[in-house]
């Protein structure tokens, strides 16, 4: 199913992420499992855009010259 993610505090513009179960996405929303446990078969850009709107290429741009 497609979840609408919150709005990306770098561009404000809100987005889309297929969550392949419905079931995970209860577990994590509503029941308290760590997101990387309830919906583990999703990638992790994709949780943390789901989590928190961020979206990918936003991501990279905060941390652009960032060393790891």
């Amino acid at each position: 199913m497609k979840m609408t993610t919150p709005k990306c505090i770098m561009c404000g513009k809100y987005g889309e992420v297929e969550v392949p179960s419905s079931a995970g996405y209860f577990r994590w929303k509503h029941q308290g499992v760590p997101i990387q446990t309830a919906l583990a078969d999703m990638s992790e850009a994709d949780r943390e855009q789901l989590k928190t709107g961020t979206h990918p290429a936003c991501w990279d741009a905060m941390f652009e010259g960032v060393d790891e």
